[in-house]
């Protein structure tokens, strides 16, 4: 049955392999456990591509003695306080704390479990959520159990979520000695470290924090972040000297997360920084009719960019866009926005880019205009992505628009009434060594190695907004005459860059 699983799942790469569950509750012996760990990797051992295995080890906590070399997860269930994560962190294995329940039904236990254990160093942490049943796939059944779930848990994981991935937490170590004094009374303080560069700091408990912090010298930037909403309650930027450093907390409630990270490196790698915050579109160029500023929705701070295109009554009938920097071929760059479509945006058959990347033809040989480089679509309900390429130096050379490739990615349906955060990373390129890399919500969703560009001589730009199919005036609408959608938190980050530099909720 093993072989049987492990072959016919074999294409899936989301998933890894638990040996057995609550195996101590039932006798099952380790040697028993450590064959089902061999026919595992003995049936994968021509895959291309193979599956962690992980092994479940006990309920709170435990000292692993015997690690078996195949298992890549060790598992524990109920793991607070996270005391077993510094027991085994020296293993340089996966520690998950994949069980969690029987602490009632509101969300506050679980959020506390989580972020306590992920900032000790943590990797897993997947909770019994009881808001998903035979009916309700979309988590919105009633929690009639003793356990967790549903929406406003959900998006508070979420914020956990975005808040690690908002550091290269594969160079962090769990480091508390980072906190001098200042934790609340009754309440826990826990730090995740890459020392003088960035510092994941969790309290557990209390009001009001006066953390004195042990740093080196450096400019920071530190963020209060609100565990239950994702926002920043407040910001403080500083020069320090090295050593102590006080750092005071907005009131909260329950559990506060704090952000620090070394200024320096950072600006130099952001080359354009577009998040609307001066109330207008300054950086920006208008192409097409011209984009609003709104103060609702946005993805963080006070402003967002609002784009309304009605091709009955718009100057331009199928343009509403900005225009923004350029790059150059063969260097690297990171590209981060956040994009809101409001709960009318209906599926619409007529195509439509929310945001692209367009080449510079050279018009002197002979190249007339293409389509995008690369575009970002909600076609028909959902999003999509092209890539397209062409390493001859003129697209045009045999007469007419003549690509060298093209690429296309269904990227799933799109989800109104939500913010939803892109990240993308490309190495321009006509050649083999280009790269293209796209992260929706946190979560990588393409790589593409190879070429992505158009044998110009100046590198692509990129713009944002709507640009739809609108331009023939004889050709009828399908759904809809008019869209309505938002973008915020735009950052262009150059070569050196990282993904953190420029991810929605996380570069600021």
């Amino acid at each position: 049955m093993v072989r049987k699983i492990v072959e016919e799942l074999k294409g899936f790469d989301n998933l890894y392999y638990e040996i057995c569950n609550e195996p101590y509750f039932g006798g099952v012996t380790l040697e028993w456990q450590y064959h089902i760990a061999e026919t595992i990797a003995k049936a994968e051992a021509g895959f291309d591509a193979r599956h962690l295995i992980a092994q479940n080890i006990a309920n709170k906590g435990k000292k692993v003695d015997r690690p078996n070399r195949l298992v890549s997860i060790f598992n524990f269930h109920y793991a607070k306080p996270p005391d077993t994560v510094a027991e085994n962190y020296d293993l340089n294995r996966v520690i998950g704390d994949d069980e969690t329940g029987f602490a009632g039904s509101d969300a506050k236990p679980y959020r506390l479990e989580g972020w306590d254990f992920i900032i000790a160093g943590g990797a897993v942490y997947d909770n019994l959520d009881y808001s998903f049943t035979v009916g309700h796939e979309d988590g919105s059944a009633e929690i009639s159990a003793p356990g967790g779930g549903g929406e406003v848990l959900h998006k508070q994981l979420a914020i956990l979520k975005d808040f690690i991935n908002g550091f290269e937490f594969v160079r962090m170590r769990p480091d508390n000695s980072v906190i001098k004094a200042g934790v609340p009374q009754k309440a826990t303080a826990r730090v995740l470290a890459e020392k003088g560069r960035a510092y994941a700091i969790y309290i557990n408990g209390g009001s009001k924090a006066s953390l004195s912090v042990e740093l080196p010298s450096g400019s920071y930037r530190a963020d209060w972040v609100n565990t239950k909403t994702g926002k920043i309650d407040k910001r403080q930027d500083c020069r320090h000297s090295g050593g102590r450093l006080t750092l005071a907390s907005p009131t909260y409630v329950d559990d506060m997360a704090l952000r620090i990270l070394r200024l320096e490196d950072k600006g130099r790698r952001v080359a354009f920084l577009g998040d609307f915050e001066t109330g207008n579109l300054k950086g920006w160029r208008v192409s097409g009719n011209a984009p609003g500023i709104t103060t609702n929705p946005v993805r963080a701070g006070k402003y967002a960019m609002r784009t309304s295109l009605d091709r009955r009554r718009d100057k331009v009938s199928y343009r509403t866009e900005v225009t923004g920097p350029r790059s150059d071929l063969g260097k690297d760059y990171w590209y981060g926005f956040s994009i809101f479509l409001p709960d009318g945006y209906v599926a619409d058959k007529i195509w439509e880019i929310v945001a692209q990347w367009h080449g510079y033809p050279d018009f002197d040989i002979g190249e007339d205009y293409r389509n995008p480089v690369m575009a970002l679509s909600t076609n028909g309900g959902k999003w999509g992505f092209v890539s397209r390429w062409d390493a001859k130096r003129n697209t045009f050379e045999s007469g007419k628009r003549s690509y060298g490739g093209t690429k296309t990615y269904d990227l799933g349906r799109y989800r109104t009434g939500v913010w939803t955060d892109w990240v993308v990373h490309v190495k321009w390129s006509y050649g083999a060594d280009g790269v293209l890399e796209i992260w929706k919500d946190g979560s990588r969703i393409v790589k593409q190695d190879g070429p992505n560009a158009f044998n110009d001589r100046r590198g692509p730009y990129f713009k944002m907004g709507l640009y739809k199919g609108w331009k023939d005036p004889k050709r009828r609408s399908d759904a809809v005459s008019r869209r309505v959608l938002y973008h915020d938190e735009f950052r262009m980050a150059g070569p050196g860059g990282r993904y953190e530099d420029v991810a929605p909720g996380i570069a600021r």
